[in-house]
């Protein structure tokens, strides 16, 4: 006798991605705001630049995030986001 295995349906894992990508954005927008508040305080201009490069890498990173969120979403739907 064959025994089936069960799966969680698509919805559910679909669901549960999309939860962990939210996650993941909002930390990436915590980190970005973060990273603009130290930029304030540094005199030293090497550091400045060390952090301003690790803002675009954390911008590159949130345009990603996003984009796979948006893709778990069905056809037509279009979110707009505000620059992080």
């Amino acid at each position: 006798m064959k025994t089936t295995m069960k799966t969680p349906s698509t919805a559910l894992v679909n669901l549960l991605s999309r939860a962990g990508l939210w996650l993941q954005i909002r930390e990436q927008e915590t980190l970005i705001d973060g990273q603009g508040k130290a930029l304030d305080g540094i005199a030293c201009p090497m550091t400045a630049h060390r952090i301003t490069l690790a803002r675009s890498n954390a911008r590159r990173q949130l345009a990603r995030l996003r984009a796979e969120y948006s893709a778990t979403f069905p056809p037509g739907v279009r979110f707009v986001w505000t620059m992080a």
